[in-house]
């Protein structure tokens, strides 16, 4: 289970942490040291979609979101919108196929 459960979450300020991101970013960005994309879409599906091969290539991933732990498996979670609710295991298994 998660620390918190899902409808316990506050509402993320999406566009504030993006502006502060690319902010940050700015002066890499404008030298052409770094690229900075966002994945459309707010659901595992829309992050998979991006992750699979002919997509990227992917240095950093920066998740805009919800986590918590999983005290029993000792693994992270995610938590994508709303409209999933539920949550989906992080691990190092490369073959993890709901993060």
């Amino acid at each position: 289970m998660p620390d918190r459960p899902p409808g316990d979450r506050e509402v993320l300020a999406v566009e504030l942490e993006k502006e502060r991101l690319g902010s940050a970013l700015e002066e890499l960005r404008r030298d052409g040291l770094i690229e900075l994309g966002w994945v459309g879409g707010e659901t595992g599906r829309d992050l998979r979609a991006v992750l699979r091969p002919g997509h990227g290539p992917w240095h950093v991933l920066h998740f805009i979101g919800h986590g918590g732990l999983d005290r029993v498996a000792k693994e992270g979670t995610l938590r994508y919108d709303a409209a999933e609710a539920r949550w989906c295991s992080v691990s190092d298994d490369s073959d993890d196929t709901d993060a």
